[in-house]
């Protein structure tokens, strides 16, 4: 997907999540500039961690208190990023089992069945495939 499309799909989620209406969702796809919409809402960042601020690369949910960020730090060795947003606050998995790596993108299918890609150093850079089953 390319950062066009995503950044447009991420648009169109979170108008949809967030519970704004617009006056023709059609003309959102084919006319952005064209659409009247409330404005959006803010949501909080992720927390930062003990390392330097991390970049997202990718974002999915099942609603809106339901949504995945994952991303990485740049420099390692540090593992990949992990967050979740309930709704109110975002959670961060620090520990996937995973020392040094980064996840590119998150597909969340429902609320226990959440997938991760990304890569892995171990020695050499290597796929990195995580999936959440609503418990680990």
């Amino acid at each position: 997907m390319t950062p066009i499309r995503r950044g447009l799909a991420l648009a169109v989620c979170l108008l949809v999540w967030s519970g704004v209406t617009c006056s023709s969702r059609a003309a959102a796809l084919a006319a952005p500039q064209t659409v009247s919409c409330r404005p959006w809402r803010v949501v909080p960042t992720p927390p930062p961690t003990l390392y330097d601020a991390a970049a997202l690369n990718g974002i999915s949910g099942t609603s809106s208190q339901d949504v995945w960020a994952v991303g990485g730090y740049g420099a390692g060795p540090l593992p990949p990023v992990i967050r979740h947003w309930n709704g109110s606050t975002w959670f961060e998995f620090s520990s996937v089992g995973v020392d040094d790596g980064s996840a590119f993108d998150v597909v969340a299918i429902s609320p226990a069945d959440v997938w991760v890609v990304g890569w892995i150093l171990v020695p050499v850079v290597r796929p990195l495939i995580l999936h959440w089953d609503g418990i680990r």
